[in-house]
């Protein structure tokens, strides 16, 4: 059994061109986690790596940059992604990511139907 996880900060909830984004912490870990999905697709993914924040920071202030995802390239660490029927794993299994997914719409309340989770 998985631990119980906690987020730790929720650092931006925004959109950006057709997708919606989360940019968060959790407890007991180095990492910021981005969860997307797309609007009009059946296309979401949940990504972390290491300072994620201030380099999504830079991405939003470029009018230039249509895929803040496309641009991460080597700061990502892991994540799971789902676009139509196939599910990428990477370095992040479905379980855990359902369960990060999980602690953070409870923690959002309010736009908790951005959240969509991954199923198997």
């Amino acid at each position: 059994m998985l631990e119980k996880l906690k987020i730790k900060e929720i650092y931006s909830v925004f959109n950006h061109h057709d997708k919606e984004y989360i940019l968060f912490s959790i407890y007991d870990s180095e990492f910021d986690y981005l969860y997307f999905t797309n609007k009009n697709h059946n296309i979401r993914s949940l990504l972390y790596g290491i300072k994620l924040s201030s380099f999504i920071s830079s991405l939003l202030d470029d009018p230039t940059v249509t895929c803040i995802e496309c641009n991460l390239g080597v700061l990502i660490e892991g994540g799971i992604s789902l676009d139509g029927d196939s599910i990428v794993e990477i370095n992040l299994s479905i379980l855990k990511g359902n369960q990060i997914l999980n602690a953070l719409k409870k923690r959002l309340r309010n736009n908790a139907n951005i959240i969509k989770f991954v199923s198997f």
